[in-house]
């Protein structure tokens, strides 16, 4: 099955497929939000809007890193 085969030879780990696995996040992400959007609570939301401030956090931390490319 295709799970097994893709466990015996593994892909290598690059920048594209990392790319790749945040972007399909990001859509689903959005996805979720949107259709989360009418169906919550005030507090419901205040709960998803504590989740999504570490998310900021995270990013923003992401964004002020310099990288890893050599000077």
């Amino acid at each position: 099955d295709s799970l097994t085969a893709d466990a015996r030879s593994p892909e290598p780990i690059t920048f594209e497929s990392r790319l790749a696995v945040i972007a399909d996040l990001c859509r689903q992400l959005v996805r979720a939000l949107r259709n989360l959007h009418p169906a919550v609570s005030a507090d419901e939301r205040s709960t998803v809007v504590d989740l999504l401030a570490c998310l900021e956090s995270e990013t923003t931390a992401f964004r002020a890193s310099a990288g890893n490319d050599p000077e």
